[in-house]
């Protein structure tokens, strides 16, 4: 049976309850809004045309406004959206499970009531209100701050998604994250490694729950959006959140619970980086299966930081969903997130793969002399970055007047020493040193600092854990010679020679070396261990590039360099550039 109750509202809204026998004569029902204008033509700046509304592809008058004037039909057009809030449902087994994708117009409201709070937002949220009613509720209200993401709750009548937290929870707060670009490829690329990896159901890789297009007023761009379970915080913000550690905090079940995660993360990073459509839970071969249209994929996240990574202190996850040990937890799970710059590369392309604008922090050395050139050891490096900060907090967060990861922070910038080939201070886990002919990139002398006071009394796990991230993860990598079959040299890259031979780790390779440490007994996790006075036993690897700094920066102006994100203060030096040009061009145009 047709349902009439929302042309009712509106008629009731306008005054004109009396007539919806006309539209049930007519058949024109619920089903049928948003009715279309018709004959309006182009309208003209600041003039309103009479219009008639009808159904949409029908191209003719809906009969029920045959006597009606043309304000009331204007009023009905207005109204008629205060009605059409959407109604938001999961993907189902008749949709292979694929995430669903809405398209609305921007005047549809949305039900949603905008929780205060930065949630996991990467900035400031500024709420305009505790909640939204009316066509307030739509995308103009969700703008605020500088925030990307934003803590929402969608009415319950309107959805029937679940957070996947907790299988108890009525109604949960959700987070949606708007995306900046207006492109719509680039919102594509991040949804299909996304739909790709929730087939995945690892309990590690955040969880895509619907997409939305909001269609743009006339002479403005369509905005995107991604839904997602809410996390409690990102890896970041649970550092500065435990430090000190609570007291009696740190045992062998929590160190124990660090090392699940480690492994866990290198799992899910295994998933990205050979990504299998047909067979995506796996992760012990090298080789991805091609699937039935033959398409194996190689994934690169481009972007792995603290802030990449989401805590959840609940995970239950979607049917099927692998749950480890690693997920049952007390202290909760970490997933991998945010693929808004990942790339999907077939086998032939995978180490020549071009990226979009990543962090220079936790970037690798290649970044510097490579240009836009990376592989999927790209990742390893990130990851050791933020293992590294991970002990750092473990180890040393118990005390303190300031957080140890904030003050590794500050003792990678070498006082002022530690410099981008551009010659302003930078805090990367490499550093770069210039001679007149050459240029060489090293493990930050912080890095080994650390490690050597971080080694002192410490237990088996953590010495083994931080010569995985020195040894293996955070290495400087001689310059590729092999080639792929139908490969060819870059013929923009610079000579290069390394002292040392050693490659970074693969993912697969990395996972198989964690995987037993969460299995030792409790004394491994807190023990002492005799090995703990040793030194480095080696020196990390040393590239030397041979060109000079300004002959590297030539280089890489002149072809398509690697986007990374400013340090602070390359950004200051920039601002203070860009504000003394202005300063002469408006001298000049005064003369």
């Amino acid at each position: 049976a047709k349902s009439y109750r929302k042309i009712l509202a509106i008629l009731i809204l306008i005054g004109k309850a009396d007539t919806i026998l006309d539209f049930v004569q007519h058949s024109v029902a619920d089903a049928q809004l948003p009715l279309e204008k018709l004959g309006i033509g182009q309208p003209e700046p600041g003039v309103c045309r009479p219009f008639q509304l009808g159904l949409w592809g029908k191209g003719e008058p809906a009969r029920p406004f045959k006597r009606w004037e043309h304000r009331d039909i204007e009023e009905f057009e207005n109204k008629q959206w205060e009605t059409l809030a959407p109604f938001f449902s999961r993907a189902s087994k008749e949709d292979n499970n694929l995430v669903r994708h809405y398209e609305l117009s921007w005047r549809r409201p949305l039900p949603f009531e905008i929780l205060e709070g930065t949630g996991i937002s990467k900035g400031t949220y500024r709420a305009t209100s505790g909640g939204t009613t009316g066509s307030d509720s739509s995308l103009d209200s969700m703008k605020g701050g500088h925030g990307k993401v934003w803590k929402v709750r969608i009415n319950r009548e309107h959805h029937d998604l679940q957070s996947y937290r907790n299988g108890n929870e009525q109604n949960p707060a959700l987070a949606i994250k708007r995306l900046l670009s207006a492109d719509k490829k680039a919102f594509k690329n991040e949804v299909n490694i996304l739909t790709r990896l929730n087939k995945c159901n690892d309990p590690h890789l955040v969880k895509l729950l619907l997409t939305m297009e909001i269609i743009g007023r006339p002479g403005k761009d369509n905005s995107f959006f991604l839904i997602f379970p809410l996390a409690d915080s990102n890896l970041r913000q649970f550092w500065k959140n435990r430090f000190p550690h609570p007291k009696g905090t740190i045992t062998a079940s929590y160190v124990r619970w660090v090392s699940k995660q480690f492994h866990g993360l290198a799992v899910a990073l295994c998933k990205l980086h050979n990504l299998r459509p047909t067979n995506a839970s796996s992760v012990d071969q090298e080789k991805p299966k091609a699937s039935a249209d033959g398409d194996p994929f190689y994934g690169i996240h481009g972007d792995i930081k603290p802030e990449n990574l989401l805590w959840y202190q609940e995970w239950v996850g979607p049917p099927g969903t692998r749950t480890d040990d690693d997920c049952k937890d007390a202290f909760g799970v970490l997933q991998l997130a945010d693929f808004g710059i990942s790339r999907l590369h077939h086998t032939e392309t995978r180490s020549n793969a071009t990226m979009g604008r990543a962090t220079k922090t936790y970037a690798p050395p290649e970044v510097e002399w490579a240009f836009d050139r990376c592989s999927r050891s790209f990742d390893i490096w990130g990851l050791g970055c933020v293992f590294l900060e991970f002990m750092c907090w473990l180890v040393q967060g118990g005390s303190g007047e300031t957080n140890p990861v904030d003050d590794f922070h500050e003792a990678r910038y070498l006082g002022r020493k530690n410099r981008s080939l551009e010659g302003t201070i930078q805090d990367t886990f490499y550093h770069v040193v210039k001679d007149k002919d050459s240029t060489k990139f090293k493990v930050n002398p912080a890095v080994e600092e650390l490690i050597l006071n971080m080694r002192k009394g410490a237990s088996p796990f953590v010495i083994d854990i931080l010569n995985v991230i020195l040894y293996d993860m955070l290495v400087v990598e001689p310059k590729k010679t092999s080639l792929k079959p139908g490969q060819k040299e870059p013929d923009n890259l610079p000579l290069a020679t390394s002292d040392g031979k050693r490659q970074r780790i693969t993912c697969i390779e990395l996972a198989k070396k964690l995987e037993p440490m969460a299995k030792h007994n409790d004394s491994y996790f807190t023990n002492p261990s005799s090995r703990a006075r040793e030194s480095i036993r080696r020196s990390p690897q040393t590239l030397t590039v041979h060109e000079s700094a300004g002959e590297l920066v030539k280089r890489r102006s002149m072809t398509r360099s690697f986007s990374i994100e400013n340090t602070k203060e390359e950004d200051t030096k920039h601002d203070k550039q860009r504000r003394m040009t202005a300063i002469l061009k408006s001298f000049r145009g005064n003369e």
